[in-house]
């Protein structure tokens, strides 16, 4: 029975590090991928140049700030969530990873969710709608579509 108490204790504790930690964790993190990518004017003059190479560079980026966000979503870390989803998308609006369907198109899509979790309808039924209007063929319309769909009925 005591074991089962000492086990218990350690996973809660576990569980609150991690949970009270993770907004400090995920901002280290994120300033981690901005020091890697030289920041945006960094980003934005390679951006100009060769598409394959800029691609072979920052998608690897790309990729963290798409996971690191996930985390910070899952954590419930909003405000590090939407710091991510909004300046990954300012950063590489324009460039090569626009169009790169699972990781920056969707950072849309995770902050049409955030405004819908912190029911701001207006701001997510917008955010939904620009992502099914820019993004067609990306895999998560139909979700997005429904949650237009809701949001458009439950506003009237």
């Amino acid at each position: 029975m005591v074991k089962w108490f000492v086990g218990l204790g350690l996973v809660i504790g576990f569980l609150s590090f991690f949970i009270i930690g993770s907004g400090s964790v995920s901002r280290q993190a994120l300033k981690w991928i901005q020091e890697k990518e030289g920041g945006s004017q960094v980003v934005s003059q390679a951006a100009d140049g060769d598409p394959a190479q800029f691609t072979q560079k920052y998608l690897p980026f790309l990729k963290e700030r798409y996971y690191l966000c996930q985390y910070a979503m899952l954590m419930g870390n909003d405000q590090v969530a939407m710091e991510i989803i909004k300046e990954t998308l300012a950063l590489y609006k324009g460039s090569p990873l626009e169009q790169q369907p699972e990781y920056y198109q969707s950072m849309l899509f995770f902050e049409g969710q955030m405004y819908d979790n912190a029911l701001m309808n207006s701001a997510a039924l917008a955010d939904y709608s620009k992502f099914v209007s820019l993004y067609p063929d990306n895999p998560l319309v139909p979700k997005a579509q429904r949650r237009v769909t809701n949001l458009q009925e439950a506003m009237h």
